[in-house]
């Protein structure tokens, strides 16, 4: 925010010597694509996190990955997806993997991968889902490698 507005210019401070700025899409990004880890982190970090790891492997420039990224989003809405097979977020309801991966892959076409995480109390939850895209970010695409990291057959799906 400046001077009491909400502007649409972002500017990083540096991790080491890192620095991006994201023009015009702040707005977008914040209601599209916030962090939504628990608790709440800055989003402004997760995106510089995300550019790194994934848009520098593009072709796109910092403001051309963060437009793919909202399209893309649009395109592959996950909660949707998994909504339309029944599965709905729920704090005490088990998930199957196949079900949650069959459902998604059947929406946006393309394999997938999820990936879980455990709570505070050990239960393993969905943390992650993979949707991969090819890197000039105008199409999807079956993933190539997956993380390491994977889910039980049984996970819970919270709401968040």
């Amino acid at each position: 925010m400046k001077g009491g507005k909400e502007t649409n210019k972002l500017v990083i401070k540096p991790i080491a010597t890192y620095c991006w700025k994201v023009q015009g899409l702040v707005v977008s990004l914040r209601a599209k694509w916030p962090s939504l880890t628990c608790p709440r982190s800055n989003s402004s970090r997760f995106w510089q996190l995300q550019w790194k790891k994934h848009g520098t492997c593009s072709v796109l420039s910092q403001n051309d990955y963060f437009l793919a990224t909202l399209r893309l989003k649009a395109m592959t809405n996950i909660l949707y997806c998994l909504q339309l097979a029944g599965i709905w977020p729920d704090d005490q309801r088990y998930r199957t993997l196949t079900s949650v991966v069959s459902a998604i892959q059947a929406c946006v076409g393309h394999t997938i991968y999820v990936q879980c995480n455990s709570d505070n109390r050990g239960r393993s939850q969905l943390y992650q889902v993979y949707i991969c895209v090819n890197q000039t970010g105008t199409g999807l695409i079956d993933c190539p490698v997956f993380p390491r990291r994977t889910c039980p057959s049984k996970f819970r799906f919270p709401k968040f």
